[in-house]
């Protein structure tokens, strides 16, 4: 399963100075639960606004389980 990032049109990524992608600059929040179809995740922003992640369930071999 994707995410749509390339065609956010109403809310473009943040580029910095060195011209990295920031997708989710903002993003306080980030769970996945009980989701088979998920093979790969998106860049997840471990910056100061990120305060919890949490993945259980996925279709990755190499996730079992995540909580930050």
């Amino acid at each position: 399963m994707g995410l749509p990032f390339a065609d956010n049109i109403c809310h473009p990524p943040k580029i910095d100075e060195e011209g990295k992608i920031h997708w989710f600059p903002n993003l306080q929040e980030f769970e996945i639960y009980n989701c088979p179809k998920v093979v790969s995740l998106p860049p997840i922003p471990w910056t100061k606004p990120l305060c919890s992640v949490k993945i259980r369930d996925v279709g990755s071999s190499l996730l079992d389980r995540l909580k930050y």
